[in-house]
């Protein structure tokens, strides 16, 4: 009777749905609310891949929170989606280190200094030049149409964080919108990881996103009808394998040992606009 109140209290809190509401976590634990708040999926920096998962923000500190990864977790982490139904749910262990990034570079020929080979385009052509933001860059030149692409797909790790970066200069066509994205290649969804208007210098658009398929394309936009050039060069995309020392690590269990996290909903939104966390002490 005490576990099935417990479970429908717990359910009124978070309005969520009985998947995680219901979970044995609750049932064997006293927990005590000790933080919240929300963030944006521009500052969003967690990881949800097994052996690499951590809870992160930019402009959050989660440090106060931290327990050890070698079996000390006194503190759990729920993040609710932008939907109110799907969550996920981990232990806090240690703080990360600094943001670590995979040594390979995912993407082929990412600085254009000799040619354009691994990309591929829409409604554009693409040209190796001079005056890069280093060496050669790459001049993407409209075709047709109101926008022009040069892309490129790589392999990720399903759930896991990815940095994705790339310098922009506006080309003979003037100061245009530009966009980044990711795109899932075998579903066809898109991520905005970066929008903004080009400018006679160079400048670095760098935003993250949780790979959600193995097959990723990297997509860098001209947005305009209007004839000639838009500038792109020192492109880069990796995995991020630890966190800022104000993100902790996310553990699967209970004073556990496993880096991963304990529960996320089927159809969590990883990349959503807004995420809710709440943190509990766990008894």
């Amino acid at each position: 009777m005490k576990k099935r109140i417990l479970s429908i209290i717990i359910a009124l809190l978070f309005l969520s749905t009985p998947a995680w509401a219901n979970s044995i976590m609750f049932h064997k634990n006293r927990l005590l609310k000790v933080a919240g708040g929300t963030f944006t999926a521009a500052n969003a920096r967690s990881s949800y891949a097994n052996t690499v998962a951590f809870a992160c923000a930019n402009g959050v500190d989660l440090s106060a929170y931290a327990g050890t990864d070698a079996g000390y977790t006194p503190y759990v982490i729920v993040f609710q989606d932008a939907t109110g139904g799907d969550t996920a749910i981990g232990y806090l262990g240690a703080n990360g280190t600094a943001e670590t990034l995979s040594g390979s570079e995912l993407l082929t020929n990412p600085s254009f200094d000799t040619n354009t080979t691994g990309w591929s385009t829409y409604q554009g052509a693409i040209a190796s030049v001079t005056g890069g933001q280093s060496n050669n860059c790459c001049e993407l030149t409209r075709v047709s149409g109101t926008l022009q692409t040069t892309s490129q797909t790589f392999t990720t790790v399903v759930k896991a964080l990815y940095k994705i970066s790339t310098y922009i200069k506006s080309g003979s066509s003037g100061n245009e919108q530009y966009w980044l994205l990711l795109e899932d290649a075998s579903t066809g969804l898109d991520w905005c990881l970066g929008i903004g208007t080009s400018s006679a210098s160079w400048v670095q658009n760098v935003g993250y996103v949780v790979a959600l398929d193995t097959d990723g394309r990297f997509i860098l936009v001209k947005n305009s009808a209007t004839a000639g050039t838009m500038l792109f060069d020192e492109t880069s995309v990796k995995q991020v394998t630890d966190c800022a020392a104000t993100g902790l690590h996310v553990m699967s269990a209970k004073n556990g040992t496993t880096q991963s996290w304990y529960y996320i909903s089927p159809t969590f939104g990883f990349n959503d606009a807004t995420i809710i966390y709440r943190i509990y002490r766990v008894y």
